[in-house]
């Protein structure tokens, strides 16, 4: 029987610049910590970095109101708070700018679907299955990976289409001065591979979160 790996990889990046013009962003048996391939110094008026723990922890104290994401800030430390709280106003920007819907059950935010890999056994409708479906939320992307091409293709993308398509393929609609590495990006889709080939049989997701902290493990629908 095949051991569940669960990949959680943490990065500090510097100068960034968050964008988003077309897309904001069970437990395993076995789990692997993956280091970092690259750790730049953080600036010191840089808001603190969150890693994905962190986030599904804060999450739960993120609420809709009238369309916005709100923090409770009463159960979090001042440090952390502040910097849940920029992301939520960077968030909440784009979706009064773009005229986005947040769904308040799952707080995905509803924007035009982006979608990387089509097939003809997949129709693109409502309830349809998609290869690779890309969900955005407050803390960053989650991608959604129903077929092995689907990620195939992204990991190549990863592999060998330069840093700045590659920051794409992790964020849609990320701009990024600096941080990010070509070591980086080899390791995420490293990463990727190695869930995909002890569960080649299942789906599996990547989330991604606006600091470039990931986690990849089994997908259930």
């Amino acid at each position: 029987m095949k051991k569940a790996a669960k990949f959680t990889t943490l990065l500090a990046l510097t100068a960034l610049s968050f964008s988003f013009p077309t897309s904001l962003f069970t437990k395993p048996s076995q789990t692997v910590q993956a280091a970092a391939t690259s750790t730049p110094e953080t600036s010191k008026n840089q808001s603190k970095s969150l890693d994905q723990n962190q986030i599904n922890e804060v999450d739960k104290y993120v609420s809709i109101v009238n369309n916005q994401f709100v923090l409770d800030s009463s159960h979090i430390d001042p440090v952390t708070a502040a910097a849940v709280n920029q992301k939520l106003a960077e968030t909440n920007s784009l979706v009064r700018n773009k005229g986005y819907v947040i769904n308040t059950a799952t707080k995905q935010i509803n924007t035009q679907p982006q979608y990387a890999v089509q097939d003809d056994d997949f129709e693109y409708a409502d309830g349809s299955i998609y290869e690779h479906e890309i969900r955005d939320y407050w803390w960053g992307v989650r991608h959604i990976f129903r077929s092995n091409e689907a990620i195939y293709s992204y990991i190549n993308t990863l592999e060998t289409s330069g840093i700045a398509a590659g920051v794409v393929a992790l964020l849609p609609g990320m701009e990024i001065a600096g941080g990010i590495t070509a070591a980086y990006l080899e390791k995420v889709a490293s990463d990727v591979n190695t869930v995909q080939s002890l569960h080649s049989t299942e789906k599996i997701y990547l989330d991604v979160n606006k600091d470039f902290f990931y986690t990849c493990d089994v997908w259930h629908d």
